[in-house]
């Protein structure tokens, strides 16, 4: 994962500036229903994160993470070591039922205030290059033009 934008000069500028956290261990039979992790209230969760504990996970053990990508379904085994990152915004998941504990690190990085200083920034340097007829043709992704 790369958290970070370029900007005119190339120099890497950091958007994301939080994490939040939380270990989840579900029961058997439990699961979590499909959902984005972006609040409607609350556009700042930016990156999700999802690191699976489980050392004794077998096949057939359920609580894999669905994910619901363009291109279909997409589901993730529990595995001890298996990381998994998606955007929050965009990637509809769900946890299917499990019929043993299910032990995962969830957490997201979020963009608190710093995603519009960030995206100023952006456009002030491209603006100087431009106005000062240094500019190298390069121009700010759509995505910054369109958080403007």
């Amino acid at each position: 994962m790369d958290g970070r934008a370029r900007n005119p000069q190339s120099q890497p500028v950091s958007c994301l500036d939080t994490f939040e956290t939380h270990y989840a261990l579900y029961p058997p039979g439990a699961g979590y229903q499909r959902h984005l992790d972006r609040f409607q209230d609350n556009p700042l969760r930016t990156i999700s994160v999802v690191s699976y504990l489980n050392t004794a996970w077998q096949p057939g053990d359920g609580g894999e993470l669905r994910l619901y990508l363009p291109d279909g379904e997409f589901d993730v085994a529990p595995r001890a070591g298996t990381v998994v990152v998606f955007t929050s915004a965009d990637v509809e998941h769900e946890v299917l039922a499990s019929r043993f504990e299910r032990a995962s690190l969830t957490g997201w990085f979020s963009a608190v205030g710093r995603i519009i200083r960030c995206c100023v920034d952006l456009c002030s340097r491209s603006f100087d290059r431009s106005v000062r007829g240094k500019d190298s043709g390069q121009r700010l992704p759509a995505w910054a033009t369109r958080a403007l």
